[in-house]
């Protein structure tokens, strides 16, 4: 094999790579995209329970 022609390789196989991995990647992401759950916060948050003169604490949660 030639010194010439391994560019001419590299690039089919790019070009082969692409065709299959571009639609993969493209059904992964809108697949992944219907089974998200949005998330919900839990119930009595947000609350501060104690405030001082140069603190505050604030309690949250969310649950995904």
């Amino acid at each position: 094999m030639g010194t010439r022609s391994l560019p001419k390789i590299k690039d089919v196989m790019f070009l082969k790579a692409r065709k299959i991995l571009f639609p993969v990647l493209l059904a992964f992401l809108s697949l992944s995209n219907l089974t998200g759950q949005a998330p919900t916060w839990v119930a009595g948050t947000p609350s501060i329970p104690t405030a001082g003169p140069l603190s505050i604490t604030c309690n949250y949660g969310i649950n995904m």
